[in-house]
């Protein structure tokens, strides 16, 4: 069949315990085998999914990624560019004082690393920190290559700060950059206009598919984009509220294989086949 189903990792493939489980892993072979396109769609960069894909099927140069929230379209494999659009340094220069007066950290990633820059006394940035798949660097901007890009840049701390800080920041950030508040702990920047379902578009449109043979599948706020490019949004049933009342159908949650669930009983039509 010819369809193309772009989903979501946290909170939706993967379980509350960070993984694929055997039902979502076959469910997505049996999709494969149907002839479904199956495109994930994440906040993360490539590196951060390469184990991912690879347990699913999807590490091949002929299957394609949506990474950093819409900042780059790749290929699984071989890491062909359809599509990048990234941050510069007079951007990281213009966002970093604004950020560090109202006691936010921000940390730049690029394609291959985090950069670390000096932060608030009482609120360090725990992105790069905690996470293994990018090697993470402590620099100052006088540190930084001019010609660094960046497909986003991110504020990592705790829920309570950043919430009281999100009001304070300039409304010219709005307009000259898309923000994604999608977790309660972080708060993205990106270049303006990007977001998952301006990436899936391109990707679609490259493929060969139309608006109305593409599903999503996601939980967050930051979904919302594609839900919106897609003919059929599936939320998860631990999806955030505003997706919930944006979606075209409900699925089950990530603890219970929704993403198995939706594929077969939705896309495929073949709910018998669905593992209990």
């Amino acid at each position: 069949m010819k369809a193309l189903v772009a989903i979501d990792l946290d909170g939706t493939l993967l379980n509350p315990d960070k993984e694929v489980s055997a039902a979502n892993r076959q469910a997505i072979q049996a999709a494969l085998a149907a002839g479904v396109e199956i495109v994930i769609c994440t906040g993360r960069p490539l590196a951060a999914i390469e184990a991912i894909l690879q347990k699913v099927g999807l590490d091949s140069a002929d299957h394609y990624s949506v990474t950093y929230n819409g900042g780059l379209v790749v290929a699984n494999r071989g890491q062909e560019v359809l599509f990048e659009e990234t941050l510069t340094m007079e951007d990281l220069a213009s966002i970093y004082p604004v950020l560090h007066d109202l006691g936010l950290p921000l940390e730049a990633v690029s394609r291959n690393r985090v950069y670390q820059l000096p932060y608030p006394t009482d609120y360090p940035g725990h992105y790069g920190d905690a996470r293994d798949f990018l090697p993470t660097e402590k620099v100052s901007l006088a540190d930084l290559d001019g010609d660094l890009t960046f497909p986003k840049l991110v504020v990592a701390t705790e829920p309570d700060h950043l919430d009281a800080q999100i009001p304070k920041l300039p409304q010219d950030f709005y307009q000259d950059y898309s923000l994604i508040h999608s977790v309660p702990e972080e708060l993205e920047f990106m270049a303006q206009g990007i977001d998952k379902g301006k990436a899936l578009g391109i990707l679609a449109d490259r493929l060969g598919y139309s608006k109305d043979q593409v599903y999503a599948i996601g939980d967050e706020r930051n979904d919302a984009a594609m839900f919106a490019y897609a003919g059929t949004g599936i939320a998860m049933a631990n999806s955030h509220p505003d997706i919930l009342a944006q979606a075209d159908l409900i699925t089950r949650s990530n603890s219970q294989d929704g993403v198995a669930y939706a594929l077969r009983e939705f896309i495929l039509k073949k709910p018998g086949d669905l593992i209990q």
